[in-house]
């Protein structure tokens, strides 16, 4: 008669383990009542075919009963990953001639135990395959609450206790402005925006990510996110020069045809091409006859005609920037060309670029300083040298006070005439 019997065994056992007790009973005597206990067959039942193809031959080898006390044990040490249970049949053979056989089946289930530790796959919406961190982008427009991505991390433990998965962000990780931006749903994985995103304020964002299951004991495993804000062009360009407050450019009506004035410049904050500028003069109000170019990347500005006749004009430039975004912003200033016959041509050299007039003008400063220190000790060596000889009047009159004075109000007078705006040779 057959019989069965379930034990359970968790995983992770250790090697020799004994599982059961196996007692037989045959009522012969002597060489016919004595039996050994052998094992007959095993079956393995895989939790995953793929890590166990040959499960019949491998679990063979994995249990053994004593011949003669029937004890049975478990030869390694075993994965419920790999094995959920498996079926042995023992027999007892007695040594009589012809030999009787009993035998019962033993049924062995594996228990899942909380081994294995949460592991972070590359999230949906991920910008990269960075083994370190995970990494998800999202634009700088999106709304508040829309989804960004989902974490994914899966567990190799078999039982649904051991290897259900829980997200969080770990906040204690992170800067308070960071941690409030974006949340991560316990059960599903999925990142969503929590209010409103500025790349040109910040463009990226680090949060410590948790996966973990609910075993016993808890395993968990973390990884950096990265947040990277994509760039939306968003942002009009900005002069710097011209401003409302600086726009005029004096210019000689005797330059020659294709002269650079000035440079216009201007900035945009946003990245790549949403922030690269590019310049153009409209042909419109004082400037309809194109008297004046503009080169589109360096924004220099030069004259397309000759105004030798002009004794004195004024012509008003409009001077568009516009980015060179899929939907280009742009902005607009207004560039005052002052034509004068009184300027002279060339300009002093260093004056025409409007990022260094307020470095050439602080030149000048120190330069008519250092003149009048120059006067102030000529004066006193003078005055000694014509008291010694009993003139100082004749002396005063022939120093080169006055020289010296002329240069000063000549190097005045240049820095006067130096556009406030600067102008580009």
């Amino acid at each position: 008669m057959l019989t069965s019997t379930t034990v359970r065994l968790a995983e992770n056992n250790d090697v020799d383990a004994a599982i059961l007790q196996l007692t037989a009973i045959d009522l012969d005597l002597d060489d016919n009542g004595d039996f050994d206990y052998v094992i007959g067959d095993v079956t393995g039942y895989c939790a995953d075919a793929v890590s166990c193809s040959d499960a019949t031959s491998e679990s063979s080898r994995m249990f053994h009963v004593d011949s003669r006390s029937g004890l049975l044990s478990v030869a390694v040490s075993l994965d419920r990953e790999k094995y959920s249970h498996f079926r042995i049949t023992i027999l007892a053979v007695d040594h009589g001639l012809p030999p009787h056989t009993g035998s019962t089946v033993v049924e062995v289930v594996v228990d899942d135990v909380n081994d294995n530790q949460p592991r972070f796959l590359s999230p949906r919406g991920a910008t990269g395959n960075s083994s370190s961190r995970l990494e998800l982008a999202v634009a700088e427009d999106t709304a508040d609450g829309e989804l960004v991505g989902q974490l994914k991390a899966v567990d190799r433990d078999a039982t649904f206790s051991n290897n259900r998965i829980y997200y969080y962000f770990r906040s204690s990780q992170m800067p308070p402005r960071e941690s409030v931006k974006f949340v991560v749903d316990a059960d599903t994985g999925e990142v969503r925006l929590r209010g409103r995103l500025d790349r040109e304020h910040q463009s990226r964002y680090t949060m410590a990510a948790v996966a973990t299951d609910a075993g016993r004991p808890v395993l968990s495993a973390v990884k950096q996110l990265v947040v990277k804000v994509v760039d939306v062009n968003d942002n009009d360009p900005v002069f710097e020069f011209p401003t409302s407050h600086n726009h005029t450019i004096p210019i000689s009506s005797s330059l020659p045809l294709g002269h650079q004035i000035t440079r216009v410049v201007a900035r945009d904050p946003d990245e790549g091409r949403n922030g690269r500028v590019i310049y153009r003069l409209p042909a419109v109000g004082d400037n309809v006859d194109r008297k004046f170019t503009i080169q589109q990347q360096h924004g220099v500005v030069s004259i397309n005609f000759l105004f030798d006749h002009v004794t004195y004009a004024e012509y008003r430039i409009t001077v568009v920037a516009e980015d060179d975004g899929i939907v280009s912003r742009s902005a607009t200033a207004q560039l005052l060309v002052v034509v004068n016959r009184s300027v002279s041509f060339p300009l002093p050299a260093g004056s025409r670029d409007p990022e260094v007039v307020h470095y050439n003008d602080a030149i000048m400063v120190v330069g008519v300083l250092t003149l009048a220190a120059l006067a102030g000790l000529a004066v006193l060596i003078l005055v000694v040298f014509a008291r010694s000889r009993g003139d100082a009047r004749h002396t005063r009159s022939e120093s080169p006070l006055s020289a010296m004075s002329n240069n000063c109000f000549q190097a005045q007078q240049l820095t006067d005439v130096t556009p406030r705006s600067s102008t580009v040779r």
